[in-house]
This record gives structure tokens, sequence and C-alpha cells, in this order.
């Protein structure tokens, strides 16, 4: 029976072609049988007509369902054998392909053709792509990533009833360019006629897509977050850009949320890989750009709750643990800032006694996690404790005020008015009209503010807090490192990059506020060269402190100073002598 089938789906007998692409995976025996060899027949690259010219129903037909039969081995996730075999049908399949993808999805003569012949080429390619030396064929087609772009972009706006693998384009272009991304994006971007925003906007539409369902296909979301990785690198700025202004941290850290509430009870590894997909992209990108704004956006979008409840499925090396650099190297990084520091406590306020607070304390992220509220605590007690002045934000007015005193916008939460007048007015005669809708749709997807004064001088208080903290390591290093020079001719610099703080001394003279080294991404504010003149005058009286706080992919320089009476003892002790002081560090465990 297999024999007569196989026979005449090899003469073209469309009854038997189609027995066989739509029953195939049911009969092993028939791959040992020369089945794919068949296939391979009616794909020849010779046979491919042109689109404009006329040709055989027949030919077509079978060249038509020959690709669909291969688009199986997608369905059940098996490779070809004979690989050899499908190297040489490979020129064959991809004319075939550029040929449909004209016919039957560019110029259809009917709408329907277009959703099953995006499947049946993405199915097919999809089935090849899994074998090392078909893979590394298929990329090195002239086209072909250009092809897969294309048909990509038509993915999304072809509906199908009952679909089952809707992220089908998505996964099949994703699984030629991974493993030559930097190469493989380059290629994708020409196709897409080097929009950046148009890839960024249609990849982040598919995860959207996923996740608006109450319970989302895990096999789905992989695919989906996947192809945000994939498609916008860290090293290709203009695109990775593109995908961090399509709030592509927000969805991000959405998916990972997703993924938090199910992977607890189905660890497997297809949850596993969607989760440290989430983890890296957010890892690599919560620190772009000014860094800061992004944190805010990933918290307010469930960052923490979600790092909670993934934390028992990671592993015990916390070397490779990819929760645990996100919360030491970039939250602690960011709690010096206002807006950071409050969405930090209010998320850890919420998770306090949760299921998902007991799940970090019994992970290896549970002493950074410990150190991460501790830090939020202490920091978030001084912030309660900084006067909170308000400013009219009707440019007719500015009157300066306790926040008491002003009426907060019910719409966008952002502006303040001291009265109902002043409210109507800047409504009316100022811009608040605009910037409330504006304000409102970027709250709605994580957005935030710039920074502003009030910023700076918290992480002035801040840094003299830490300062006064680390005074016994403060001596310990002058000691050490600068002995027989005066407290007072030495500058204390703290950088707030890591955590806990770290403190060093360099001397006052020669000191320009630039790094040795002269550091390429250290940003010095404009009010910094006034305050070091300032202190220059008169080194007797004042101590000059910086601290080097994370600013995204730079390090911004922020300079104050305090009274030299800060060291205790005027500042003219003499640092030869060698008394032994332990140093300080912020409580921790």
């Amino acid at each position: 029976m297999f024999t007569n089938c196989l026979d005449g789906a090899r003469r073209g007998s469309l009854p038997d072609l189609t027995t066989l692409a739509i029953h195939w995976p049911s009969f092993p025996v028939l791959r040992s049988m020369g089945l794919f060899n068949v296939f391979f027949h009616h794909l020849d690259e010779g046979k491919v007509p042109s689109p404009r010219s006329p040709a055989s129903e027949s030919l077509i037909e079978s060249a038509y369902l020959s690709l669909a039969a291969i688009s199986r081995l997608c369905d059940f996730q098996s490779q070809i054998e004979d690989v050899d075999s499908a190297l040489k049908a490979w020129p064959g399949i991809f004319k075939w392909s550029k040929f449909f993808f004209v016919t039957r999805m560019l110029h259809p003569t009917g709408e329907e053709m277009r959703y099953p012949c995006m499947q049946i080429i993405t199915g097919a390619w999809c089935g090849l792509v899994r074998t090392e030396r078909l893979r590394t064929a298929m990329t090195d087609t002239p086209g072909s990533i250009e092809l897969a772009t294309k048909i990509w972009l038509f993915e999304g706006s072809l509906q199908a009833i009952g679909d089952t693998n809707p992220l089908a384009a998505t996964g099949g272009l994703c699984n030629i360019i991974q493993f030559d991304c930097q190469r493989g994006v380059d290629r994708v971007l020409d196709a897409a006629g080097g929009d950046v925003h148009k890839v960024a906007q249609h990849a982040l539409s598919r995860l959207r897509k996923v996740l608006e369902g109450t319970q989302p296909d895990i096999s789905d979301l992989k695919i989906a977050v996947h192809a945000v990785q994939c498609l916008g690198p860290p090293m290709k700025i203009a695109l990775r850009d593109a995908f961090l202004d399509g709030n592509s941290i927000w969805w991000m850290t959405k998916a990972l949320a997703s993924i938090s509430s199910t992977i607890s009870r189905n660890p497997d590894r297809t949850t596993v890989g969607a989760m440290r997909t989430c983890l890296s992209y957010l890892g690599e990108n919560l620190n772009a750009k000014e860094g800061y704004a992004f944190v805010i956006q990933s918290i307010n979008a469930g960052l923490l709750p979600a790092l909670a409840n993934c934390s028992p499925a990671m592993g015990t090396e916390t070397s490779e643990n990819l929760e645990v650099a996100i919360l030491r190297d970039t939250l602690h990084r960011y709690v010096l800032y206002r807006p950071v520091l409050r969405c930090l406590h209010s998320a850890l306020a919420k998770l306090h006694g949760s299921q998902g607070r007991r799940k970090a304390e019994a992970s290896v992220i549970k002493d950074d996690w410990i150190n991460l509220e501790i830090d939020v605590v202490e920091r978030y007690r001084d912030l309660s404790m900084l006067s909170d002045n308000r400013c009219c934000d009707n440019v007719k007015c500015r009157k300066i005020g306790e926040k008491a005193q002003f009426r907060k916008c019910g719409s966008c939460s952002v502006a303040f008015h001291c009265s109902k007048e002043c409210q109507v007015q800047d409504w009316k005669e100022g811009d608040h009209k605009v910037k409330c809708k504006v304000a409102q749709r970027d709250a709605a997807e994580g957005a935030t503010e710039e920074l502003g004064k009030r910023d700076f001088e918290f992480i002035k208080s801040q840094t003299l807090q830490d300062a006064y903290r680390g005074i016994p390591e403060l001596k310990m290093i002058a000691a050490r490192d600068h002995p027989g020079v005066p407290y007072s001719r030495l500058v204390i610099v703290i950088s707030h990059l890591v955590s806990p703080p770290s403190y060093m001394l360099e001397p006052l003279e020669g000191y320009t506020g630039v790094p040795r080294g002269g550091e390429d991404h250290t940003v010095m504010r404009p009010q910094s060269q006034p305050i070091i003149a300032t202190v220059k005058e008169d080194p007797t009286k004042l101590t000059l402190i910086e601290s080097r706080v994370a600013f995204g992919e730079t390090c911004k320089l922020v300079l104050t100073w305090t009274s030299v009476d800060f060291w205790g003892d005027g500042g003219n002790r003499d640092n030869g002598s060698k008394e032994k002081v332990l140093p300080f560090a912020r409580k921790s465990v």
C-alpha cells in the first residue's frame, strides 16, 4: 500500500500527494522508504515557473503539497534524516517559497490563500532549520533572511480561526538568525527598508498579542520574548533604542510576571527558557540610556514579585543567576534616585508577608533580597524626613508652599496647582491639557519624568549620610594610603555603583573631578566646578565629597561639601599614626 502511494505521488498524483502530506507523521516507516525524496522531487529548482508566466496547475499544486508535507516536521518537532538530500533540495525549496510568497501572499487570487501559505512556508523552514548544516545553508542563501522577514511582517495582519501556531513566522525568522544575530539583524533591517521602528513595533506587537490572554501559552510566550531579545540586541543601538522607545522593558517585565505565575507549578525547559530570556533582556537593558527611567518602568510592571516568584526555579550558582545580577548590580545602583526609591519601597511593602516574599527568602537570592530591603527602608526613612514642598504648575502663578496646600491632578497625577482657579487657567491657557494626556499614556506603560533639582539634592543628602557612616573606614584608608596628609587635604570619594558603597580618598591638590584614567563614560554635572573651586580656596574649613552615581550607560559625578569638622578633630590630624580601625559598612546580612 505504501509503495503504491509513494509511486503515485512521485508521478504527480495529487490524491496520493495529499494523502502523504496529511498522514505521513502517523507512519514512520515511510521515512525509510524515500518519503522526503518524493517531496524534494516536486520542489526541484528547475521546475519553478515565473510568477507572471502560465504554468501547469498540477505542477504548482504538487510543489505546494510537498512544501506543506515538509512543514509537518515543525508540528512534530522532527528532523530530516537524509541531510545530504535536503541540502541538495534546499535551493529548490527556497525558490518555490519565493514563488508562493509572490503568488499567494503578495498577489493572491483570493484572500483565503495568504494565511495557509504563510504557515506552510514558515513551517517548512522551521522544520529544516533545526539541523545545523541545513541552517548554515539557509542563512548563507542570498535573500533567505530577507524573505523570512517579509513573511514575518505579514504575521498578525492575517487571521485564522482556531490557529494553533500564531507565531510561526516569528519563530521561523528567529531560528534562522539566532546563531549569527549581528549579521542576521542587519539583513532583517534591510528587508524592512531600514525602518528600526517598524521592526521593533512588529516584534512588540507579537508579544502584546500573546499577553492579551488570561493565561498565555508558554510556547508562544517563549517565541515572542526570544524575538524581542534577538531583534533588539544591545550592539545595534538604533534598533535597541527603537525597542526601548516602544516600552520593551515594560512588556518584557509583564512577560516575566506572567511566567512567574506558572513556573512553580511547571518548571519545564520551555518555561525556564522563557524566564531566562526575559531576565537576560532586562539585565542587558535596564541600564540603557539614563537607566533609572527603565528601572522605574520595570518595577511598575511587576519586576519584584516576578523575581520573587521565579527564584525557586533558579540554580544555586549565584555567579550564573540572572536574578541576583538584577538585584545586586542594577536595583541597588538606583536606590539614590527618589523616583526609584519610592517605587521600590511601594513594591517591597506590597510583598511583605506574601508567599512570593517567602519564596525569595528560601532561595539563592535571599541575601541580596534582604540587603535591598534594608537599604530601601533606611533610605526611604531619610527621604520621608526631608521637607516636601511643591510648586504650582500654572506658569502664571508658580507659588511655592507645603505639599498639603496643593491639588494634584486626578487624571495624570503629575501636575500640582495651588487652587482650582490655577488648575482651570493652566488647562485653558497653559499646556496642561496636552501634557495631561501624554502623562496618562506614559503612566499606562510605566514611563517617567526626568530627574530634577530635588532628586540631586536627595543624592547629595544620601552621600553625606554614607560619608558619616563610613568615617571609621575612611580614617583607615587615610592612614594606609595617605600617611602624613591632613584630612582637610583629602577628597572623599564614594562609589554608589556597588553595594554596599565603596570608599576612596584622593588628594585635594590637583583634583579636577575626573577619575583617574579619565573614564570615557563619566559625566560631571555643570554645577561641580564651582564647588571644587570653593573648597580649594580654604580647605581648612570644608571637606569635598564626590559621589559616583549610576546614570544608565554613564557614571554621573555628584559633588557636595561638608564642614571639615566632619572628621571629628578639625581635619588636621596626622594620618601617620597607624591606629586600628574597623571598616564600617551599611547594615547588611
